[in-house]
């Protein structure tokens, strides 16, 4: 069979496409030859802003490790301990007193008594009567001169006085008052018993130093001789005042 040849509107159709493409590629590059070349472009202009450094990062702090969990270390059993024996003392065996062997008692010789001649009683005289008693007359002791101690104790208080101190708390205080003291003296001019306050003053204060003025004049005067008691028993005033 032979082959047509193309028909002639094909090709008009392809040709008329191919120049109309052309035509339009020449006339968008038309007007750019004609422009001239392009303006040059504006110059860069770089600002640099100065900026803080930024702080440095805080070092990381390492976990710690976590120290490994340890069982718990089992309880060993308490060991009781034995109680203790209470040894009871065993009871003593009773000893029991040997029996001593009896003696035998050793036969005594039999003595005969001699024969004695007997006696005529003789005749009971009476006694004579007793002799009337004497009476005997009973000395009755000498009553003792009296003896004056009015001086003695005149001379008791001023000896006293010597040693006489106030309390310097109650003379701050302004504290006042009369002492009386029971004095017990013995012929040699010591104490029979330790001094007592009779009529106190209100104030222990005044009443210790009362006593102390007695024990500090120690060893009192003797008594006179003529005194025959075994101690004699004073009642010395004893008067603190501030105006003394």
């Amino acid at each position: 069979m032979r082959t047509q040849p193309p028909t002639p509107r094909k090709t008009s159709w392809l040709t008329a496409f191919v120049f109309a493409l052309m035509a339009h590629s020449l006339l968008g590059w038309l007007p750019l030859s004609m422009q001239g070349p392009p303006p040059p472009p504006p110059p860069l202009r770089i600002k640099l802003i100065a900026r803080k450094p930024p702080p440095p990062p805080p070092p990381r702090t390492q976990p710690r490790p976590t120290p490994p969990v340890q069982p718990a270390p089992k309880r060993k059993p308490k060991k009781r301990k034995p109680r203790k024996r209470i040894r009871r003392p065993k009871p003593r065996p009773v000893m029991r007193p040997r029996p001593r062997p009896i003696a035998k008692p050793t036969p005594r010789p039999i003595v005969q008594p001699e024969p004695q001649p007997v006696a005529r009683p003789e005749p009971v005289r009476p006694d004579p009567p007793p002799p009337p008693p004497r009476k005997v007359a009973k000395a009755t002791p000498r009553p003792a001169a009296p003896v004056d101690l009015g001086p003695y104790r005149s001379m008791l208080g001023k000896v006293l006085q010597r040693h006489k101190r106030y309390p310097p708390m109650a003379q701050r205080m302004g504290l006042e008052g009369l002492v009386v003291v029971l004095l017990r003296v013995t012929p040699k001019g010591n104490l029979a018993r330790p001094p007592k306050v009779l009529r106190s003053s209100g104030y222990g204060v005044l009443d210790k130093e009362a006593v102390r003025m007695v024990s500090a004049a120690l060893p009192l005067p003797t008594l006179p001789s003529g005194y025959a008691r075994a101690w004699a028993e004073f009642r010395i005033p004893v008067r603190f005042a501030l105006e003394d």
